[in-house]
């Protein structure tokens, strides 16, 4: 499992931002409604990121970069808070693809709102 799509209403002094987290999918969330316009499954080419023979393919790389007070820290602050059980962060949409289901079966994508 992991996280494509983030958009925060407001923490902090993040108001209105979205971030898509995973080049293959496209996410728009307007009006409380959030929209999938399209999958590319080709965004990379196979084994793009081969660690070498026998060690294994890395399928997904993330970093969060920008300039200095550009809301780095303040959006590692959003994800800890969210965690937190009894913390309350307002309205955000989170979605993670390929969660794997208690079943075993594997759902495409999840989506998480406050």
């Amino acid at each position: 499992m992991h996280l494509v799509y983030l958009y925060i209403r407001k923490f902090k002094a993040l108001v209105n931002v979205e971030w898509t987290l995973d080049m293959r999918y496209q996410f728009s969330y307007v009006d409380r409604c959030l929209t999938l316009h399209g999958t590319n499954k080709d965004a990379l080419p196979p084994k793009f990121f081969s660690v070498g023979p026998g060690k294994g393919v890395v399928d997904c790389v993330s970093a969060v970069i920008g300039r200095n007070g550009s809301g780095k820290t303040t959006l590692a602050q959003f994800l800890l808070a969210v965690m937190e059980p009894s913390g309350s962060v307002g309205e955000f949409v989170a979605v993670f693809a390929d969660c794997q289901r208690v079943d075993g079966s594997v759902a495409p994508f999840e989506v998480y709102y406050d």
